[in-house]
């Protein structure tokens, strides 16, 4: 929707008359990736755009969080997308006492639980100061979720602390739709919600449901409320694996018809169980670039040893098929062809939801001298392939090395499904304790783009705590600007006005948290801007220069306007480069 609807739509509003917003208020499209969401929270996490693993729904956003990451060896996990973006890159808001439906559809594969252990997939979670006070730990108005019950309930946490929805758990791996209305209201006298599932109306089995089909709710929690979609678990599944969750078609909308997953009120078939498929092997989007599959074909697969079951089963695309090696220390073997940036691989497990096996994951530029990148254990909960990540390597041979199983009759056997190894297609080395910049080049007859980057004395910024803008053209890591709140931001005059194509940033404690950011350019040094890039975010696992390639744009000013990180407002930056056309 336009600034200018959307200024007739508050008008109106306020004058008491019917609203004329679009029907489709807002609706998360897999073209514009995190842009779609205000923020996307990574405790670690990968959020991206892939093809259905079921072939069913095209490309689909999804979240996984997973255990290993050393900057999060316990407690709560999470890989989340947060609030709702505007094609035009407006940031969109629910209004108090306003009523609104809210649909989508969601698969779970794989989604390890634990009894009394919650996970939330979805919430309408509050944001700025707060006036209703909910239960110690809540903090959300409605949230779909499981306790590792077996069951699927819907949650209200800021009147009371109470379930007022349960069903079974759907079978992992299958597509199934929600809608919710709310009115949101910061009262029991002007809030309520409705829920259907699979296309049919719920009823309430709350406190104050009662069978009905409508459940009064204090909704209106804070200052402003926003969508959150993903997997969010307690710290008491730390160390049960891979958690991923898919998402097809979030919409917000005035009627039923506009959001329902279903395309109108009629109540589809629920999706059944599907054989566990590989995913597809094209790029992978992730928060820091794209990853690509270099698994080798079946002659480039070896093992130790085997029964019938060959190691060419690992790398068929079908988890009917397997590798079987009886005995501690049999290994499975792959080599890339060349010399490659490995970044993680993902394991299919044989009988992976009835047994673990324990193994490790090892890399060798030259065959024989063994690292051990990753020593893990797979979940127990899924036949499917689960994520096992380390730091990016460089490797030519990678190997699974098995040490058994638990769950099995014979726990000495080692049996894969599936393998699959990925690399990013942009890799920046990780920085030395004190890391320099590479000089700026100076072609004479540039065939391509070329670095743009001002020096110090043309960079400037909204605001700084004593960090100055022209650290971030200094050549060294160790100095920064930072500008704290929601739109800081820094700007580069390049003196005349040059086509964009790049810019690579390199952000404080880049390591440990995730920033957001929108890359502007403008002929003037106040605008009118242009947006090249919304809504982009860091990986969150480097502290060195990563690259965001943008839509070409020219422009005189670039300016990298911040939106906080996945700890706190603030906007670090230690290095920035542009790239472009002279």
């Amino acid at each position: 929707m336009s600034s200018s609807l959307r200024a007739v739509v508050l008008a109106a509003a306020v004058a008491g008359a019917p609203s004329l917003e679009a029907s489709v208020i807002w609706e998360g499209q897999t073209s514009r990736g995190s842009a779609n969401f205000e923020g996307v929270e990574l405790q670690p996490g990968r959020f991206g755009v892939v093809s259905d693993p079921r072939g069913q729904m095209g490309n689909v956003f999804y979240c996984e969080t997973y255990d290993g990451h050393p900057d999060y060896p316990t407690g709560k996990q999470r890989c989340e997308v947060k609030g709702t973006k505007l094609p035009d890159g407006t940031i969109w808001r629910m209004s108090e006492n306003n009523e609104y439906y809210v649909g989508w559809r969601s698969m779970w594969d794989p989604m390890p639980t634990r009894s009394g252990a919650w996970i939330a997939f979805m919430q309408l979670k509050g944001t700025g100061s707060c006036h209703l006070q909910p239960p110690g730990g809540a903090g959300c108005a409605a949230v779909i979720r499981t306790l590792g019950d077996g069951k699927l309930v819907a949650h209200l946490t800021c009147d009371g602390n109470y379930v007022i929805w349960e069903t079974a758990m759907p079978p992992r791996g299958s597509w199934n739709s929600f809608v919710w209305r709310w009115r949101l209201g910061r009262s029991l006298s002007s809030g309520w919600v409705e829920l259907w599932y699979n296309g049919v109306q719920q009823s309430f089995n709350g406190p104050r449901g009662n069978g009905t089909m409508r459940q009064p709710a204090a909704l209106w929690e804070c200052e402003a409320q926003r969508l959150k979609f993903g997997v969010y678990r307690s710290g008491a599944l730390n160390g049960s694996g891979t958690a991923r969750a898919h998402l097809w078609r979030p919409r917000v909308g005035t009627t039923y018809a506009d959001v329902a997953p279903e395309g109108g009120g009629t109540t589809p078939t629920p999706t059944p169980t599907a054989t566990p498929a590989t995913p597809t092997p094209t790029p992978t989007n992730t928060p820091g670039g794209v990853f690509t599959e270099i698994t080798p074909s079946t002659s480039g697969v070896t093992a130790s040893t085997s029964d019938a079951n060959v190691p060419g089963n690992t790398v068929d695309n079908d988890l009917a098929t397997r590798w079987s090696g009886n005995g501690d220390g049999t290994w499975l073997q792959y080599d890339l062809g060349s010399e490659r940036t490995v970044a993680f691989v993902k394991v299919a497990v044989y009988q992976g939801n009835a047994r673990r096996n324990r193994f490790d994951i090892q890399v060798a530029t030259t065959l024989g001298q063994w690292t051990t990148v990753r020593s893990a254990e797979s979940s127990g909960t899924t036949t499917a392939e689960e994520t096992y990540d380390f730091d990016d390597v460089s490797a030519r041979w990678v190997r699974y090395l098995g040490h058994g199983n638990i769950g099995s009759s014979n726990t000495s056997m080692n049996s894969v499904t599936e393998v699959s190894t990925y690399t990013p297609n942009t890799v920046t080395p990780t920085p030395t304790a004190t890391p320099i910049v590479p000089p700026t080049p100076t072609p004479t007859t540039p065939v391509g783009p070329v670095e743009l980057t001002p020096v110090g004395a043309a960079v400037t910024a909204s605001t700084n705590d004593g960090n100055v803008p022209a650290n971030t053209v200094d050549k060294n890591l160790a100095t920064r600007w930072s500008g704290n709140g929601d739109g800081a931001w820094i700007q580069y005059d390049l003196g005349a006005t040059r086509t964009v194509t790049s810019v690579h940033v390199a952000w404080y404690q880049g390591n440990t948290r995730v920033s957001t950011f929108d890359v502007l350019t403008s002929d003037a040094p106040t605008g009118p801007w242009t947006t090249l890039a919304a809504g982009r975010t860091s990986s969150g696992t480097t502290t060195a220069l990563e690259t965001h390639d943008v839509p070409d744009g020219a422009g005189r000013h670039v300016r990298i306007v911040g939106h906080g990180n996945t700890l706190n407002a603030w906007n670090s930056i230690t290095e920035v480069q542009i790239w472009g056309v002279p």
